[in-house]
Formats: C-alpha cells, sequence, structure tokens
C-alpha cells in the first residue's frame, strides 16, 4: 500500500481510536471515582455548568485530564502502529487534532478551572509524542 495513503488511514484510525479511548477512560474514571449528578435544569445553559464545575473535586477534575491525555495517547499510539514509517509526524498530527478539540472544549464548557486548562492543553502534544517513540520501539 502506498505510504501516503496508509499515513492518512493510520490518522483516521488514530482519531477514531482518541474518541474511543477518551469515552471509554470517562467511563471508567467515572466507574471509580463517583461524580456528582449534574444541577438540575438545561445542561446546555453556561449557569449550570459553572455550577457544576464549581461542585467538582480536584480528583474528579484529574479524571477529566487522564482521559483527555490517555485517549490522546490511544489514538496516537494506533495511529503510529498502523503507519509504520517510524516518524513522528503521523501519531503529532492525531495528538494535534485532539489538542484542538481540547481548546474547543474550553469554550463549550464554561466554568474550568485555570490550572486543568493550561495542563491539559499542554499535554496534549507530549502524549502523542511518548506514543509515537513506544510505538516504533518493538516493530
Amino acid at each position: 500500500m502506498n505510504q501516503t495513503v496508509r499515513n492518512i488511514l493510520a490518522v483516521l484510525a488514530g482519531i477514531i481510536s482518541f474518541i474511543v479511548g477518551i469515552m471509554g477512560l470517562h467511563v471508567l474514571t467515572g466507574l471509580i471515582i463517583e461524580m456528582p449528578p449534574f444541577p438540575a435544569g438545561e445542561a446546555d445553559t453556561p449557569e449550570n455548568w459553572v455550577a457544576f464545575m464549581q461542585g467538582l473535586s480536584v480528583l474528579q477534575i484529574l479524571t477529566a485530564l487522564i482521559s483527555h491525555i490517555g485517549g490522546t495517547f490511544i489514538g496516537a499510539w494506533v495511529a503510529a502502529r498502523i503507519s509504520n514509517d517510524g516518524k513522528l509526524i503521523v501519531p503529532l498530527v492525531v495528538a494535534f487534532i485532539a489538542m484542538i478539540g481540547g481548546i474547543l472544549n474550553v469554550f463549550q464548557i464554561p466554568g474550568q478551572p485555570l490550572w486543568f486548562i493550561l495542563t491539559d492543553i499542554s499535554f496534549y502534544l507530549p502524549a502523542g509524542l511518548l506514543a509515537g517513540h513506544l510505538a516504533g520501539r518493538k516493530r
């Protein structure tokens, strides 16, 4: 198979793996760390999101961080394994797309603590780099 086609398919598989990974990790961490119920009312109002975020403990917020970075790692690792060219560009593309999602998340969910936003955004690309390096080790 042409390497360019393989890389495109690797990125697509990585994005799908990222989405499945982040959702799975959210579910898994939610089973381990109990989350409070969402405040009464509509989930799409900024006031309800702010109230919900203010009611979360640091540990509960960290579960989201673990899910985001873990999902990025999973997606980038899958992309690197499928690409199989030993270069870091494919896992970094997946990590960059995940980071864009994280940035959009900041604007969609108000009330997130600044420390969480900065930590979350700063770990996407390193997770992709680490996944790319580890995926290339045992080929």
